[in-house]
Formats: C-alpha cells, sequence, structure tokens
C-alpha cells in the first residue's frame, strides 16, 4: 500500500522554496511588516524553526499555538530525532508566547510569527490575521496544504478571509503566498522506492480521486506492475 498524493506531480526544488521563503519573510519585516506563517502543530512548526534560524532571519521569531507543546514533546524525546541539536538551538533562538500579553506585545513591533493552525481555521492565527490582514506592509507565508472549504484556501486562490461579521469574506489588503514545503514525497520520490521494493501488487490510498488514476496508469506504464485504486468500503482478500 502506498500513498498517492502527489502521484501526478513533483514538487519544486526544497532548498529553493526554503530560500525563497526566509528571503520574503526578511524583506517583509525589513520593510516594517508583520511575517505571518501559519503552520500545522506537529512537524511543520518545528520544521520552519530550524528553517528560519538556520538562515539566520535578522528579527524576532514567535512561536504561537500547539506547535509550542509539540516542540517540548520533540526535545524530551531527543533520541528519536534526525538533529536534536540544530532543534534546540532553533528552540533556544525563538521567543514563545505565553498569552494575550505577549501577543498584544507582537503587534507593536514587525516580526515573524509561527502559529497555529495551519490552514487558518481556528488557533491564535485567526486573532493575528484578523489584526495585520489590511496591512500592505503585511505578509502570510501559507506554508502547508489548505483543504477545500478552510480560510487558507479561501486566501490562496481568493484573496479573501471568512473574518468578517457572521463569517462573511473580506477582501484583505495583506500580501500572501503559498510555499510548497510538503513532507509528501512526489510522483518520482515514490516510483523510485516501488523500484526497490519490487511489489507483485499494489494498492493506492491517500490520495485525490482525480490524481490516483494517473498515477496508476504511471506505474504500469514505467514499472508494469499491477496498481489497484480501491473503492471506499471495498473489501480485498489476501491467500
Amino acid at each position: 500500500l502506498i500513498e498517492s498524493t502527489y502521484g501526478d506531480r513533483e514538487h519544486p526544488v526544497r532548498k529553493e522554496v526554503e530560500k525563497s521563503l526566509c528571503e520574503s519573510v526578511q524583506d517583509t519585516v525589513d520593510a516594517g511588516g508583520w511575517a505571518i506563517i501559519p503552520a500545522f502543530a506537529v512537524g511543520r512548526s518545528q520544521e520552519l524553526v530550524d528553517i528560519l534560524t538556520g538562515y539566520g532571519i535578522q528579527a524576532d521569531i514567535w512561536l504561537d499555538g500547539m506547535g509550542k507543546k509539540v516542540a517540548s514533546l520533540y526535545l524530551a524525546h531527543s533520541e528519536l530525532i534526525k538533529n536534536p541539536k540544530k532543534l534546540k538551538s532553533g528552540m533556544n533562538t525563538v521567543k514563545f508566547v505565553k498569552g494575550q500579553g505577549d501577543r498584544k506585545k507582537i503587534l507593536k513591533k514587525p516580526c515573524v510569527i509561527i502559529t497555529t493552525s495551519g490552514m487558518m481555521k481556528g488557533g491564535p492565527v485567526v486573532g493575528y490575521a484578523q489584526k495585520l490582514m489590511n496591512d500592505p506592509k503585511t505578509k502570510i507565508h501559507l506554508s502547508g496544504y489548505q483543504a477545500i472549504e478552510t480560510p487558507g484556501r479561501m486566501l490562496q486562490f481568493e484573496g479573501k478571509l471568512p473574518y468578517g461579521v457572521d463569517e462573511a469574506p473580506i477582501k484583505v489588503n495583506c500580501q500572501y503566498e503559498k510555499y510548497d514545503l510538503s513532507a509528501h514525497p512526489g510522483q518520482e520520490e515514490m516510483i523510485g522506492a516501488l523500484k526497490k521494493w519490487s511489489p507483485k501488487k499494489i494498492f493506492l490510498v491517500h490520495g485525490d480521486k482525480n490524481v490516483m488514476p494517473t498515477f496508476k496508469q504511471t506505474i504500469e506504464e514505467r514499472l508494469g506492475i499491477e496498481t489497484i485504486v480501491p473503492k471506499l468500503g471495498e473489501t480485498v482478500d489476501f491467500e
């Protein structure tokens, strides 16, 4: 069984995306704006701390939301992390938001804010966005996939946020951009793995209904391995 999230395409070069993100964050703060980075609590928030502190961002970097607790758990089990020294160094560099007092303090001076939720559906990011969405110097850096019917998705494709009266969409005046920092492999990475495993049969899971048939065709044409896109509720018996 293999996931198929990006079974029909490739990701851009990761190092180039990270460089572009860091340059945008630094430019935003230098111009007098706030660099808001909505981030998933598990993995993405801590990864962003690594990326931004490793780049040497010249500004205060604040970490808010559930990502703080997850970071503490990671460090408590550092033997399971690939580079615990780097994460610990990054965590010693950033500032942890401890409450509403810090959130008010943050709004007084341009800085970087890494905060949940990653799709802007809840969490501290909502408050920051409501306060700064009309500041043309501020920029919201979307760092992950934005699911359908989430505020982040609305921002990405419509330039609006549902933060008005009765959640009415409001056109934002701040800048916004999506960065491909996905943890899912692209098509070539998955094809490479399947070549090494040489399975007799493949089942595709965790993919869009329009993506899985494309990935199935690619696998069968390139590897000659029978590939199945199971239907919801379908049962498969193995002898």
